[in-house]
Formats: C-alpha cells, structure tokens, sequence
C-alpha cells in the first residue's frame, strides 16, 4: 500500500508513485505489478476513512502507466 497525502487546496494535482510513498519499504513496483488506485478526500483530515469522505472511482493499472485522471465525487 502506498499513500500521498495532499491538502485539498493542491487539486487538482499531478502525482507519482514511487518508493517514497510505499508504506513497507520491502515492496516493489516491479512492471508487472497490478495495482489499485483511489483517491479519497478526507472531511476533516483523518488518516481512517470516516463517514461524508469523498472517493474517485477505484482504477487497476501497472506501476508504468501515466496520464490517469482520478475524479473525486462518490460517498
């Protein structure tokens, strides 16, 4: 798992994940890799998913691909 952690006043935004956001540092994003994207934005900034947070669709990509739009709209 991996986490980037932004006020809301920077988005829109572009990211990359990288090993300085890999919460266990024995991880890999090896090419092959499949991975789950999602973004979620916190109500009033806790880290644990509370009721009223506001989430993107969730998207399986590989650790090489770029150019993908997470839009925040769902409860």
């Amino acid at each position: 798992m991996a986490v980037l952690r932004l006020p809301a006043s920077r988005l829109p935004t572009s990211f990359h994940l990288g090993p300085n956001q890999l919460l266990d540092p024995a991880f890999a994003l090896t090419p092959d890799l499949r991975l789950q994207l999602q973004a979620r934005l916190s109500r009033n900034g806790e880290a644990m998913p509370q009721p009223g947070d506001v989430y993107s669709q969730a998207v399986t990509v590989s650790p090489r691909e770029s150019g993908l739009a997470l839009q925040l709209g769902s409860q």
